[in-house]
């Protein structure tokens, strides 16, 4: 059925980044895969406005990202039912594509809840995870999408007596993981998020290969995680006691799921830039999903100027490495959608 769109209407959608700090049990010997961490950022954001047109047409981007936007959009046409793409996408702002930073995730959901909008199917920020691909493995990009926040997933069941580890884009589809545990990210903690030049996260058929080969992981390292991430990072964000949640995040880093990635050869270096950070005064240093956006925190109260901090860091940093840096704060909503006056 062929679904008209208001040619009157003009949709915004303005979406958080995430920062994916680990997954939770990459074993397979209980009866739950995955398991998720992580949480929302103000900035880098994916930033959209769409309205009806004569044809397609994707502008406030370099033309080599149009294939990639082009054929998100189709795809979210197609699942809502739609029977042509002629829209007008205007591409505010976005986030960084293969950083870590969930970026397909916040695209994907938020071209559905932009199209729903604009051509009445009625489509819920909550609905957009059932038309996706996304929130298979983890769930943190989806409900960061639903409310920002801190997050903590209850992965997936184990369907089999030999379960797959896979990235979501290869993932079955299925439920989206459970929220276990949400909670408003402290207004006095500061969030540095630095993307350098030179390295890069894995990706499709890579990703793929790689969490094959580097699964299962030992009960007992997911143990070790388990363990702190409820009786450190949890209490800490609950207590806003930010010695204890940088020390559980170091932590962390070093056991686990997150150590595989530490261990990679195309991140050789990439400790020295987190060592760098870490003098500069930015602590509980971590790597955001699959690299290469390295975070790190600092107390607001302290230093409250952040363009001072951003231009300490950048000063810092010149020496062991160059990329974009963003001193941000939480994200304690998702996706704000609205319908703007023409």
């Amino acid at each position: 059925m062929r679904t008209n769109c208001r040619s009157s209407s003009v949709i915004e959608i303005s979406t958080p980044a995430r920062i994916h700090i680990d997954l939770v049990d990459m074993s397979g010997r209980l009866s739950r895969i995955n398991g998720s961490v992580g949480f929302a950022i103000e900035y880098p954001r994916c930033h959209l406005r769409i309205a009806a047109a004569s044809e397609l047409k994707i502008v406030g981007v370099e033309p080599d990202e149009h294939s990639y936007i082009r054929r998100e959009l189709e795809y979210a046409a197609s699942r809502l039912e739609l029977q042509d793409t002629k829209f007008q996408l205007e591409v505010l702002s976005s986030i960084p594509r293969h950083a870590g930073l969930g970026s397909g995730t916040q695209w994907q959901l938020a071209l559905l809840a932009i199209l729903g909008r604009l051509c009445d199917k009625r489509v819920s920020v909550e609905e957009t995870a059932r038309y996706s691909t996304r929130g298979r493995t983890s769930g943190i990009g989806v409900h960061s999408f639903h409310s920002g926040g801190f997050i903590v997933d209850g992965g997936r069941r184990i369907e089999s007596s030999q379960p797959a580890f896979k990235p979501s884009s290869f993932a079955d589809p299925g439920d989206l993981p459970p929220l276990l545990f949400r909670c408003a990210f402290p207004s006095n903690w500061g969030v540095v998020v630095f993307i350098p030049e030179g390295f890069r996260g894995l990706s499709g058929e890579e990703e793929r290969s790689f969490m094959q080969s580097n699964t299962p992981i030992a009960s007992e390292e997911v143990a070790q995680v388990c363990h702190s991430l409820l009786m450190e990072t949890m209490p800490a964000i609950v207590e806003t006691d930010l010695d204890g949640f940088c020390n559980s995040i170091t932590r962390l880093q070093n056991v686990g799921w997150k150590a595989r990635h530490w261990a990679r050869s195309d991140l050789a270096g990439l400790k020295q830039v987190a060592e760098c950070l870490t003098r500069l005064g930015i602590r509980g240093v971590g790597l955001s999903s699959t690299g290469p956006t390295l975070f790190g925190f600092y107390c607001k109260t302290k230093f409250p100027n952040r363009e001072e901090v951003r231009s300490k860091l950048i000063e810092g940093l010149s020496s062991a490495a160059r990329g974009d840096l963003h001193v941000t704060d939480g994200a304690n909503r998702g996706a704000n959608l609205i319908a703007l006056a023409c």
